[in-house]
């Protein structure tokens, strides 16, 4: 269902905001045609009883109008756990539970596009529903069906263009995103002295983003993109229901009204952004772009990016990047904060601690070279250094536990430390026949982070990943109608 997909390389913060970490993927759906009809049905089946089913369609009746809809549900029994190690303390837990640990998985989502001449109207569906008492203390967590971390995604958005022309084109968007906890999300808690316990959670994340954007091709090979981009959030960071009412209640009804009205929590946005492209001959061009980003609840932030690139043949590429971008860390988890054995929302500790945006800074260097339209060849070099890189962290060994009547520890997200990252890839593409292809990819990543995990601020220096891995696959492709 796409026409194509781009891959804009490196820290692209400049006209996509904050995540734009690393990479940006762009799919960019069909143009409508004239009396088009596309159907695609994917059926899968695995172990645990796992069902995977997709299906997909795109009807267009005119150049100007298409509806595009695509779907997916997996669902699986999930897996098992022998009792064994420390899994061995929920041998204490009473029939009818299950012999095992169970942690099945039902997730479902749905994506739709309408386009009718300059607009474009969308909308994306997830929702996640597994098991989420893996890794939790199995001393107090049941491993069953019954613990449930349940959560969903509605993203709507319209897009329209206006074409203004030899003096450019508008573009204006807005997206409406809305995340939530769904009322049935619990852990399932069993003590000898106490039998079950449930814990419901509240969590709530909604914004709406306003972006618009001016594009112009002026003299001499420059080509100019500005905009501004407001946003508004409101969120309800994650907590366990009991922490306020002393007893397990579902987020619906007075509850519900009652958390919204003393627990949200806000944020407004603004960014401004330009960038600047300048082709002087057809096989070298050069980018230069910047943006400052403003928030009431995270730090101000400015991002450059250079790039350049230059094609010798149609068969050579060379890039040079240099960007950084940011993370600011969201609502929902800023105020995010635990008391183990179980979550809980501290509102009077906000104060103590503020959240700083994630950064990086990338360089990167890399050469496509094709031979003779049957083998493929890509090189890259890199060294990226990110800073204030966010994690949960102990941030007290005596945290009072109001469901318990006891001291525990304190977990909550702080800025940790920074990770380097320094590497390599070479990867070739070869095409025996037509239709085989075989990829080799060899990557070299030196990575290690530079960090605290406890109260003491004790750095201590972190593998991040493999230094060195190999790939290699064989593609087949085979066209029956």
């Amino acid at each position: 269902m796409a026409e194509r997909v781009e891959i804009l390389y490196g820290p692209s913060s400049v006209i996509y905001g904050s995540d734009a970490f690393s990479a940006v993927i762009n799919i960019i759906p069909k143009r409508p045609q004239a009396d088009k009809k596309q159907f695609g049905v994917r059926l899968g089946y695995g172990s645990f009883n796992t069902n995977d089913y997709y299906a997909e369609g795109l009807v267009s009746n005119s150049d100007s109008f298409s509806v595009t809809v695509m779907g997916r549900v997996y669902n699986s029994d999930g897996f098992r756990f022998p009792y064994t190690g420390s899994y061995a303390p929920i041998k204490q837990y009473p029939n009818p539970l299950v012999p095992q640990m169970l942690q099945s998985i039902n997730d479902h989502n749905l994506f739709a596009n309408i386009s009718y001449q300059n607009f474009h109207f969308g909308y994306f569906k997830r929702q996640f529903n597994e098991g989420s008492a893996t890794g939790l203390t199995p001393r107090l967590y049941v491993y069953n069906d019954e613990s449930k971390w349940i959560a969903q995604d509605n993203i709507f958005w319209l897009d329209y263009t206006y074409d203004l022309g030899k003096f450019g084109e508008i573009n204006a968007d807005i997206t409406y995103s809305h995340f939530k906890l769904m009322p049935e999300t619990q852990f399932l808690l069993f003590t000898q002295s106490t039998g079950f316990n449930r814990e419901y959670m509240t969590g709530l994340d909604q914004s709406i983003r306003i972006k618009t954007t001016y594009n112009v091709d002026l003299l001499y090979d420059f080509k100019v993109t500005s905009g501004i981009e407001y946003t508004y959030i409101d969120s309800i960071p994650p907590f366990a229901n009991i922490s306020l009412y002393g007893e397990p209640v579902k987020f619906i009804g007075n509850v519900r009204k009652n958390i919204e009205k003393n627990k949200k929590v806000f944020d407004n946005h603004v960014a401004v952004f330009g960038q600047v492209s300048y082709t002087p001959i057809s096989s070298f061009a050069l980018i230069c772009g910047t943006r400052f980003d403003y928030s009431q609840q995270s730090e101000k932030s400015f991002n450059p990016r250079l790039a350049a690139l230059f094609r010798p043949s149609s068969m050579t590429t060379l890039r040079l990047t240099y960007g950084t971008a940011f993370q600011a860390p969201s609502l929902y988890y800023r105020f995010e904060q635990f008391d183990t054995p179980r979550a809980v929302l501290t509102p009077e500790d906000r104060h103590v601690l503020r959240l700083g945006n994630q950064t990086i800074k990338a360089y990167e260097f890399s050469l496509t070279q094709g031979i003779a339209n049957s083998v493929m060849l890509e090189a890259s070099a890199f060294y990226n250094d990110a800073r204030n890189l966010i994690s949960r962290v102990k941030y007290s060994s005596s945290t009072y536990s109001t469901k318990y009547d006891m001291y525990t520890e304190g977990l909550r997200n702080e800025n940790v430390g920074a990770q380097r990252a320094l590497g390599a890839f070479l990867k070739s593409t070869i095409r025996i026949v037509d239709g085989v292809d075989i990829m080799l990819h060899y990557n070299y990543t030196d990575a290690k982070m530079k960090a605290h995990f406890n109260t003491e601020k004790r750095f201590v220096e972190l593998p991040r990943c493999a230094k060195y891995k190999l790939l290699a696959r064989v593609m087949l492709r085979k066209k029956y109608f």
